[in-house]
């Protein structure tokens, strides 16, 4: 298999990237077969993994600094959990290369081509940061 399409990746997400699938990068890059070439062992392919991120985010009005630890589980065919700060959050969802979900009373939203975070407090405060993958 070739990785291809992760442009927008720098870094080590490059490596991210590289490393993993197409849903497993979270749309970070794609995977593509060359004619003739073998096709990975299903066990490879259903393997599960967890990429950690830490987010630097700064809330306004308040100017408020915090890093925000963020874990995604997923195998190459879906996104499976999303931790933040270690709290599984209830639901969430994935469109394009955003994560989507709520903690408490936060909206958050995880661009994975960026990385960043951007968050609402029901528009009484906000949130916005950028993210590096972790080892």
């Amino acid at each position: 298999m070739t990785s291809t399409g992760c442009s927008p990746c720098k870094g080590r997400v490059r490596a991210f990237c590289a490393g993993v699938g197409v849903v497993a990068c979270l749309g970070l890059a794609t995977q593509v077969v060359a004619a003739g070439e073998p096709a990975s062992p299903p066990a490879a392919r259903s393997a599960v993994v967890q990429t950690r991120l830490l987010c630097h985010v700064a809330y306004q009005p308040t100017g408020a600094s915090w890093d925000r630890a963020v874990t995604l589980t997923h195998s190459a065919k879906r996104l499976q959990t999303v931790s933040i700060d270690g709290i599984a959050v209830y639901s969430f969802g994935l469109q394009d290369k955003v994560v989507m979900t709520a903690l408490d009373n936060e909206r958050i939203q995880i661009d994975l081509a960026r990385p960043g975070w951007v968050s609402d407090f029901r528009g009484v405060a906000s949130g916005l940061g950028w993210c590096e993958l972790l080892p």
